[in-house]
Order: C-alpha cells, then sequence, then structure tokens
C-alpha cells in the first residue's frame, strides 16, 4: 500500500460501522489509524458521511499543482513558503479564527446543605431494575453548588499552546476555579480561593482543543505574530486587570487613594491566590502561571523559541529607524520617489516595496557570496598550481613575443 493509506479499517469499524469500499485505501488519522469511512480515490480525499452523502477533501497538494487556491497570496505564504506551519501546527490553529472561552468559573459550596451523589445513587436500584432516579430516592451527600458563573467569556484569538501530540493548538479557558465554601454553620471557611498543583502552578487550566469553528479562511498573520494573547503572556502582556488580588471599588477617593464613604461596596472582590488575569498563561519572565491541560502530559506552553519567533514587538523600527532626510540614499529614493509620483503610504504599496527591497538585497548578498567563493576558489588554485601557472604564463609570454617579432619582420 502507497503511504498514509491501509487496506483494511479498525476491526471496531468492520464490526459495528458501514463498511466502504477501500478503493486505494483507508486514509490514516494523525494516531497511523485507518479511517473507515474516509477513502483515497486517485489524487482525491472521499468523506462518506453518516447521512449518505459524500464529500471531497480539498487536498492541499492538489490545490498547490493545480494553482486553485482561493487567495493564492495567503495560502501559499502560509502552508508552503512556510513548512514549519505544515510540520508543527493543527489545521485549526490557524483555520478555527474564534474559540470560545470561559474564564474565571465561581463556584460556591454550601455545607449547610445536601446534594445528589451521582457515584453512589446509580448503584442503587430495585429488584425490578428500577434505579434511583425512577423512584427519586438518591443517596445524598453532605455539601452543595449553590452559586456558579463564569467571571467573563471570549470568543477572539485564542491563546495558543502545545496539545498532547506535541502540536500548536488553541488553548481555551475551562473550570478555572475560584472557590468559596460555607461550613455547616454558615460560615465562609474558604474565601474566593484559587488552589495549587504540586508544581506550584495555579490549579486553574487553559485547555487545548479543537474549537470545531474551522473556516476556509485563517487567523491573519498579525493575530498570531506580536499578539501577546496568542503567544500566553495575556492580554496587553499581562498588564490588563494585573492585580485581581486587589479589591476593586468604583467610588470616590481621598488624595490618598482611600475611599471617601462608610457605606462603599467592593466591585469586584480580591482573589488574593491570583496574580494576572484568566488568560495570562505565562508572566513576562517566561514563567508559567496556570496549568496546561491535566489529561495529556505533553501539553505545555508554547517554547521560548516559538515565542520568540511569534514576538514581533518594534518590527516597524527595524526599517523606519534609517528612514529620515539626512540619509543620502533614502533621501535620493524621496526625490525619485517624489519625482515620479510614487507613494507608499498604503499597504499594498508598502507591502510591495518591502518585497521589491527584500529581493534585491537577497539577490545582492547571494551574488556577494557566490562571487566571494568563487575569489577564494581561485585564490587556492593560483596557490597551489603557482608554478604550472607561471610555467603556462611563460610559455604564453614566449609565443607571444615570438609572434610579434615574426609579424614585425614581415611588416619590414
Amino acid at each position: 500500500m502507497p503511504g498514509g493509506v491501509s487496506d483494511k479499517p479498525m476491526n471496531v469499524t468492520a464490526e459495528f460501522a458501514t463498511n466502504y469500499e477501500k478503493q486505494d485505501g483507508y486514509v490514516l488519522s494523525a494516531r497511523g489509524n485507518p479511517l473507515g469511512n474516509v477513502v483515497k480515490s486517485g489524487n482525491r480525499v472521499i468523506v462518506h458521511s453518516a447521512n449518505g452523502h459524500d464529500f471531497e477533501v480539498p487536498v492541499l497538494k492538489n490545490l498547490k499543482e493545480e494553482g486553485s487556491w482561493k487567495n493564492p497570496l495567503k495560502a501559499e505564504a502560509a502552508m508552503v513558503k512556510i513548512a514549519e506551519h505544515m510540520q508543527k501546527l493543527e489545521c485549526y490553529a490557524c483555520h478555527s479564527t474564534w474559540v470560545p472561552q470561559y474564564y474565571g468559573f465561581k463556584y460556591v459550596i454550601d455545607y449547610t446543605k445536601q446534594s445528589i451523589d451521582w457515584l453512589d445513587s446509580p448503584e442503587i436500584y430495585g429488584a425490578d431494575g428500577t434505579t434511583a432516579d425512577y423512584k427519586g430516592e438518591y443517596v445524598m451527600q453532605p455539601g452543595a453548588n449553590t452559586n456558579w458563573d463564569y467571571s467573563h467569556v471570549r470568543w477572539e484569538q485564542p491563546p495558543l499552546g502545545i496539545n498532547g501530540e506535541g502540536r500548536v493548538s488553541p488553548l481555551t479557558g475551562v473550570i478555572q476555579t475560584v472557590g468559596t465554601v460555607l461550613d455547616p454553620q454558615g460560615k465562609t471557611i474558604v474565601w474566593n480561593y484559587v488552589a495549587k498543583t504540586d508544581q506550584g502552578y495555579n490549579a486553574i487550566e487553559l485547555a487545548p482543543l479543537n474549537p470545531h469553528t474551522t473556516s476556509r479562511a485563517s487567523r491573519e498573520c498579525t493575530d498570531c505574530h506580536g499578539n501577546s494573547v496568542t503567544m500566553g503572556y495575556g492580554v496587553d502582556n499581562g498588564d490588563y486587570d494585573s492585580s485581581p488580588e486587589v479589591t476593586r471599588y468604583a467610588d470616590i477617593v481621598d488624595t490618598e487613594g482611600h475611599n471617601v464613604s462608610e457605606f462603599t461596596q467592593a466591585q469586584i472582590h480580591a482573589i488574593a491566590e491570583l496574580h494576572g488575569d484568566f488568560t495570562q498563561l505565562l508572566n513576562k519572565d517566561g514563567q508559567q502561571l496556570q496549568t496546561v491541560d491535566s489529561h495529556w502530559p505533553g501539553s505545555q506552553p508554547l517554547t521560548k523559541l516559538q515565542r520568540d519567533v511569534l514576538s514581533r514587538s518594534g518590527v516597524c523600527l527595524s526599517c523606519h529607524r534609517d528612514i529620515s532626510d539626512e540619509d543620502i540614499p533614502v533621501n535620493m529614493l524621496r526625490q525619485v520617489a517624489a519625482m515620479t509620483n510614487m507613494s507608499f503610504k498604503t499597504m499594498d504599496e508598502h507591502d510591495a516595496i518591502v518585497n521589491q527591497n527584500n529581493m534585491l538585497i537577497s539577490w545582492i548578498k547571494a551574488i556577494g557570496i557566490v562571487s566571494a567563493v568563487v575569489f577564494v576558489l581561485l585564490l587556492c588554485v593560483a596557490a597551489t598550481q603557482r608554478k604550472r601557472i607561471k610555467r603556462l604564463f611563460g610559455q604564453f609570454k614566449a609565443g607571444y613575443n615570438s609572434a610579434a617579432q615574426k609579424e614585425t619582420m614581415d611588416t619590414n
């Protein structure tokens, strides 16, 4: 069989699912399992759906060879020219342009009340087979969840991390529990508490997932490159909502920042153990602050190298710091542009001049390097073959002089 396909589906598929003709083979999943409803047919990939419809999957290789991209410039730059995108990223890392993200899960357990024990209750059943939920006779346990809510929900620009497969994936806030506990007497014994893991991280979690929001359009380059949220540093590099351990008020304060009214009430209560907003996975020094996926041990934040690649802070200055009227070559080009009515102000014009400059400089450097290598090789040849070269030069000189003398004699 050719690579990437199998001639047989998995046993469980063959036994319990619809068996489709293999054609050129059942396509293998990322984990190497043959997908019984996805087959290769020539250079096409066909998905047989449960509703009886067949769908042809766009194959990137075919799109490239046929030149049938919907957006050739962006598609080839992202998926052909930059090989690491294909090697290290999940497809949905870019093609999921939005992800539901639930941050800061407030959870109150009240031990003055009871709740159903859903582990023991299923073990209670009658001789006639009726269960606890049928009779409404459950096993009860101390404590009940009396209040829960999320701090906030976001949809745009999810953070990126590494999933259990070792590939870059979107992350989303899941149960980032901030707990409050009331004892049997109704006294608060735990207030807005964030637990710690054995590794010292906050026991709140950002989890890798496929959000099932895949679209043909993908995230823009700047959604990841230069975006502090995507890199895991939080909103505005963690400066936004950077002190949740401080109680927030919204009232008149004196010159020292103290509330004037004695009746002032807190608008946002402090979370003493939390330092940084719920989206912040890493602090500015790159130290991990919260958990990434408690199920797969390989899950983690982006590596330092990956974050450095994404970081583009101040990239504009790499060019614009030298663009001034005092620089002779820049001033000359500016005068030429003015005379020819050229402009570089719009995005397309700016992109074009940057691309032209990159290609020009690349060619100059390439030609310079090749020329230097050839020059060094010529020097090496001259050094090792100097006697032979000297002899050949002498023979040439003697022959030239002889020919010149003969021509002179013939002229006379």
